[in-house]
């Protein structure tokens, strides 16, 4: 019994101790219990403020985007409203070219028919009244232009035709336009090129002439008797500082800079110069004229050529401005053409002259000018070339062509090789020549016959790089000879009425160009009917069968002048009838729609009375043959 009692004892003191040890290991759990408990509260506070957080950067990101919607649709909205700011703009443009060039055009046409004085009823004091007023009437073009000019560049409507460029020529062609210019100011004028510059650049060279043509004036008419104008072609310096980035990307630069002698500009207002409509000297009792467009128009076409243009003057101490070009691209051609120049040879330019032309008294003005250079002129209304002995060193077209007869009479006179080294000249009132042909004509003029343009093509056809160039294109001209018949229009009839017997349909919605045009062809024998707009012109052409050309205005109410001549091309019996397109729109792609319409040839508002007689009669003679 004893020992079982102390048996029992000693399980009970185990168990005992068992219980305590138990107990004191939850002792401790409690206490890691109760810190885990303290740091679960922790983290749930800390949850509750990052909960807390995120709901506010929630409700940010919400409010941004919003704001980022808001912001899409206000820039969705501008841009909507810059397009149509630019419609608007663009319309306005055509809208106002024609209402500016639609009253000058009467004005033109008329002062210039007075000018002529046909019927010989008018004194000399008044012939010379009507010359001022054609003469005022052009120079408000010249400024109707510049603004139009500068409304397409700032509507990104002018487009740039960038081609190889002779740097020679460009300097050439300014030579001879501002020599006349510097003799009867007798200011000197001189042109420097660098001989280091390659012959060729790659630009758009009526913009760039444009843009010299302006410098120069503003240096001819600032600059007094006595003074100097320079006008210099080099390689530009390194240390230029250039604002339009395609310049410093370019592999090489060209300076154009032109220098006088002249008045001057404050340093206070070199920048002014460049603003629309801002000259240096703005007040009422200002010496030099002009509108202060010229330099505006130059800065935005140098920006659109990639170029820079910079100004450094003092007052009373002249003045220069440096245009900075890339030359661009230049083809492997123009390269060879270029190293080649200095093995060419002097070709035999004495003889004889073939001048192509239907009038006999400007074959008479032709001969009278090249007899003086000792060249003998033959004059003809033919293309053929048969009646000749020898081949002429020159062949003149003095003729205003449609593009089809441009290209069909180069190509037939490039395709004869009895003139496979004849220099062909084409002079005309159209400063358009087809792309076809540019290259197979030596020069191409709008000068009228004197003896400055004479010494234009003697100059011309003695420039070795030119005739090299010419030499090449001759070479590399297949051409397949063209067989059309050519229509010879018999000098008698051009001197009198060239137009008896022809009856005319003229279609435009203003009575002042309708008197107008009806004045021209009246005074060339033709008769003439009349529509104000283009559902009249169609009654008139069912009612007379018998029409031989239209003139179609294209703005015009009820029915406009596309309208007409698409429906009129739908009519069987006046499927070749010739109808002549008028706008006084000028805007790009005028010309091709007119034609994809169906009409035959496009003239522009103010129409050039001698353009629209020499298309009227190539027309014509293009019907009846």
């Amino acid at each position: 019994m004893l020992e079982e009692s102390q048996l029992n004892t000693r399980e009970l003191a185990q168990q005992d101790e068992d219980l305590r040890q138990i107990n004191n290991e939850l002792v401790t759990q409690s206490g890691k219990l109760k810190l885990s408990e303290s740091e679960l509260r922790k983290q749930q506070d800390i949850l509750k403020r990052v909960n807390s957080e995120l709901e506010n950067k929630a409700l940010l990101l919400e409010e941004k985007n919003m704001a980022v919607e808001d912001a899409h649709k206000a820039l969705a909205f501008k841009a909507e409203q810059l397009e149509r700011s630019s419609k608007y703009k663009s319309d306005f443009l055509a809208n106002m070219s024609h209402e500016l060039r639609t009253p000058l055009n009467s004005v033109l046409i008329l002062a210039k028919l007075l000018e002529e004085n046909r019927p010989g009823n008018m004194t000399t004091k008044q012939v010379e009244h009507a010359k001022v007023i054609h003469k005022s009437g052009s120079d408000l073009l010249v400024i109707i232009n510049d603004i139009l000019d500068l409304s397409k560049i700032e509507a990104g409507k002018l487009e740039l035709i960038k081609e190889e460029t002779s740097i020679h020529e460009i300097c050439e062609n300014m030579e001879q336009l501002f020599s006349e210019v510097s003799k009867a100011k007798q200011i000197e004028f001189l042109c420097k090129i660098d001989i280091s510059l390659p012959e060729f650049m790659n630009t758009d060279r009526i913009r760039v002439e444009q843009i010299l043509k302006n410098l120069l004036s503003n240096a001819f008419k600032f600059t007094p008797a006595g003074g100097t104008v320079t006008l210099e072609a080099n390689t530009a310096s390194g240390n230029t500082a250039y604002k339009n980035e395609k310049l410093l990307t370019a592999e090489s630069i060209i300076c154009f800079s032109v220098t006088d002698s002249g008045i001057g500009i404050p340093e206070e207002k070199q920048k002014l110069i460049f603003e629309a409509f801002n000259q240096a000297d703005s007040s009422t009792t200002r010496k030099y004229g002009g509108t202060g467009l010229g330099l505006t128009i130059c800065r935005q076409l140098v920006s659109l050529l990639g170029g820079d243009i910079i100004v450094e003057s003092e007052a009373g101490a002249g003045s220069v401005f440096k245009l900075f070009l890339p030359i661009g691209q230049i083809s492997k051609e123009s390269k060879q053409l270029q190293s080649s120049t200095t093995s060419y040879q002097e070709i035999n330019t004495a003889g004889e002259i073939l001048v192509i032309c239907a009038d006999g008294n400007i074959v008479d003005e032709w001969s009278k000018l090249f007899a003086l250079e000792n060249y003998h002129v033959i004059g003809s209304d033919s293309y053929e070339t048969e009646f000749l002995d020898n081949a002429p060193a020159i062949v003149i077209i003095d003729a205003t062509l449609s593009d089809k007869e441009y290209v069909e009479k180069i190509l037939k006179l490039k395709a004869n090789l009895f003139l496979s080294n004849s220099f062909i000249i084409c002079r005309s009132v159209s400063e358009y020549i087809p792309a076809e042909i540019k290259d197979l004509v030596m020069l191409h003029t709008t000068s009228p016959v004197n003896a400055k343009v004479v010494s234009e093509i003697l100059n011309v056809i003695h420039s070795p790089v030119k005739a090299l160039n010419y030499q090449i294109q001759l070479e590399q001209n297949t051409a397949i000879p063209f067989t059309k018949k050519v229509f010879n229009i018999p000098t008698s009839v051009l001197a009198s009425a060239r137009l008896e017997g022809k009856r005319i349909l003229v279609a435009d919605d203003d009575i002042r160009n309708i008197y107008s045009m009806t004045t021209i062809f009246e005074n060339e024998g033709a008769e003439v009917l009349c529509a104000m707009d283009g559902m009249e012109a169609i009654e008139k052409l069912n009612l007379h069968k018998n029409i031989d050309l239209i003139i179609m205005d294209i703005m015009m109410p009820n029915m406009d002048g596309l309208q007409a001549i698409q429906e009129i091309r739908k009519m069987d019996f006046l499927g070749n009838l010739p109808i002549i397109a008028v706008t006084a729109k000028a805007m790009r792609g005028d010309r091709e729609i007119c034609m994809n319409a169906g009409a035959t040839e496009y003239i522009t508002k103010p129409v050039n009375i001698e353009l629209l007689l020499t298309k009227v009669f190539q027309l014509l003679e293009n019907k009846e043959s």
